[in-house]
This record gives C-alpha cells, structure tokens and sequence, in this order.
C-alpha cells in the first residue's frame, strides 16, 4: 500500500475494516484505480500478490534470467526478463543494478509481448507477381543493391530515415552508409527534445559541446537536488522514473518541486507551487520563487525548441544559482540517434557536417 501512494503517488489501495478484519482494497470502491505497475506485487513480502501474465506458466528455478534494457521511453530503465525455452515469461528488477534501482514502471516489467507478435515481421518481404512474399535476406538485400547501384548511376539522389529505437552502433553505421555509399546528407530521425540547442546555449568561449554537458543533470541528482522546475511535461506518464525519483527525493529530503503544465498533473499533489501555463511565459511567475532557492534543476519537453531554449538557459542563468537542466526526449534512443549524427547537420560527436541537407519537418514523413 505504501509503496503505491508514497513510491507510485496512486493512492490505489487502502484498508478496509478495521482491526482482526482489516484487508487491503481499492480505493476506488469495486476497482483498482493504479498505473498497473507491479510494484505491489514486487514489493509484497509473502508472494500472496502475483503476476496474471506469469502465474502457473513455470517456477523461477526453471526460468534463465537476462538484463536488459528497457526498450520503451528514453529513461534507460534496467529490467531483467524471465525465459524458458526460448519464451519470455516475466519481467522484473531482478538485482536492482540499473540507473532505476528498485523502480520499474508498467511498461518495463509488462512490456515484452512485442517480440513475438502474430503482426511482427520475421523475414523482409518482396513484391513478387504483384503480392508481398517472404524472402531471404540474401534476396532482399541482392534486390536493394541492385536498385542503389541504379539510383546512383542514374544520378540520383537518397534520403534516409533513421530510427530512435535503434542502438548507438547501428545509427552510426547508417549515417556512415548513406553519406559514405549513397553519397547523401539527406538523413534524419523523428526528433523530439532540442539536446542540440540547449547544449549550444550552455556553451560558453572555450567550452565546446562536450564541455556543455556539465550543465546537464543526471538521473541520480533528481534524488539529491533541493529544487525542480518542471515545464510541459506530465512525468508520471511520459518519464516514470523520472517521477519516481523527485517523489523519492521530496520524501526522503523535502525537496521544493515547482510545475508549469498546461494540464494537472501528478506532481502537482506535492509541489511547493504549480500553475497552468505552458511554454516560456510561464517562466516569469515563478522567478521570485526561484531565486530563493539553493541550486535548481529544470525539466522540459519538446514544448520548447530552438529560441525558447536559448531564453530559458538565459533565464536560469539569470537566477544567480547553480542550474542543471534535462531535455526531455520521447524514445528509447532518441539521444542516440543524434549523437550518433542521424541529422542533416552533424556528424557523430555533434561535429558539424558542412554540408546542407534535407530534414524531416512533420512525422510521421509524407509517403
């Protein structure tokens, strides 16, 4: 019950009755109102609450246990995934070694099903008498370098879409591949937060864009830090350990959580201040507040872009105390993607490309 309402901020469970005849309940009446994230279940010290996806499938000593991480939202979560003949059972925070210690959010500890979906594709498909067929990669890819090898004799010219779900080395092959053998600039991703802009605009004279990542705060100092600023983001839903941990924080250390979202949100129940407003107007009702504060660490999403970045690291500049900031980014590599230089502008390291190059503006892309 604890964990619910302190660690998860639901409030999903509660007692009912009362002495000898207490028993756990929603709530909610006749339903669980809750996140379904399992840590009731995680947390619960004689196994009496369980897994529906798991029970009765096999016993744990059958099971072989593998870290991974998770492959949902950009928080980099560590879940560990229970399988027995070649299956995936279970997922769980099996040795607590991650950035996300004990926490794992529903997707994390539930949302495995994909791998093995009727609907995923399992072998490329060709269009062969005017149907879609299965072939071999070898065939697949024999068809698509015969077609580049056309295209550039041809004259022609490529663009590539790359992929925020895609590991670091895989996204830097591609942007090798098409700058290198396609002989194109014309590569970019589904982008979310600006990372870009703001570690430009931490940039000062002799500190280039590696040195500006100093000024970017870690998952580890959202337990340590005395003061956060929010701005756009609903973090329980969109970053859930990033929520998990400031709720940690304010309870273990008090620490003074400030909110600026166009709607309510769950921070908003322990925030020493939380207005409705979105974007950087909201910034100037909260300065006051702000500057009273030790140190701060400001969280925003993809709600500020470009300019508006460079006026909010004017403004916590401006604050006269030491400022930390997280870009919030969408997916499970969307920091990757532009490290590794899937955009038009940069080459891996945020090097620039001096080439021009197209870019996709709306997504998903136009067919």
């Amino acid at each position: 019950m604890r964990v619910c309402d302190e660690g998860m901020g639901v409030k999903a469970l509660g007692v009912v009755n009362r002495g000898a005849f207490s028993e756990i309940a929603p709530n909610a009446g006749d339903h669980l109102e809750c996140d379904e994230c399992g840590a009731c279940i995680d947390i619960c010290p004689v196994g009496a609450l369980t897994s529906g996806a798991y029970r009765y499938q096999t016993r744990p000593w059958e099971m072989t246990h593998v870290g991974t991480i998770c492959t949902h939202c950009s928080d980099g979560c560590k879940t560990t995934l229970g399988t027995r003949n070649d299956r995936i059972i279970r997922g769980n925070n099996r040795d607590h070694s991650g950035v996300n210690g004990e926490f794992l959010c529903v997707k994390g500890r539930y949302g495995f099903d994909f791998y093995d979906h009727a609907e995923r594709l399992q072998a490329p498909l060709m269009r062969v008498g005017g149907k879609l067929e299965e072939v071999s990669w070898t065939v697949a890819l024999g068809a698509v370098a015969t077609k580049f090898n056309q295209t550039l004799a041809d004259g022609g010219t490529f663009g590539v879409i790359g992929s925020n779900h895609t590991t670091n080395e895989e996204n830097f092959y591609l942007q090798k591949f098409a700058r290198e053998v396609l002989r194109t600039n014309n590569i970019d991703h589904h982008r979310t937060g600006d990372i870009v802009t703001l570690l430009d605009a931490l940039s000062d004279q002799g500190r280039d864009r590696q040195g500006a990542k100093s000024g970017l705060a870690t998952i580890a100092d959202l337990y340590d830090r005395k003061a956060f600023l929010i701005l756009g983001a609903d973090l329980a839903l969109e970053h859930p350990l990033l929520s998990f941990q400031i709720r940690a924080n304010y309870r273990h250390h008090q620490a003074h959580i400030y909110v600026a979202t166009a709607e309510p949100v769950r921070e908003d129940a322990y925030s020493t201040l939380s207005i409705r407003a979105s974007g950087p107007a909201a910034l100037e009702q909260l300065r006051d507040k702000l500057k009273a504060e030790p140190e701060l660490v400001i969280l925003f999403d993809d709600s500020f872009k470009g300019a508006d970045i460079t006026k909010l690291v004017d403004f916590g500049n401006s604050l006269g105390i030491p400022v930390k900031y997280i870009c919030l980014v969408d997916y499970s590599n969307s920091r990757g993607a532009v490290d590794m230089g899937v955009t038009p502008e940069l080459l891996p390291g945020y090097k620039p490309s001096g080439q021009s190059g197209m870019r996709v503006t709306k997504w998903p892309p136009p067919v």
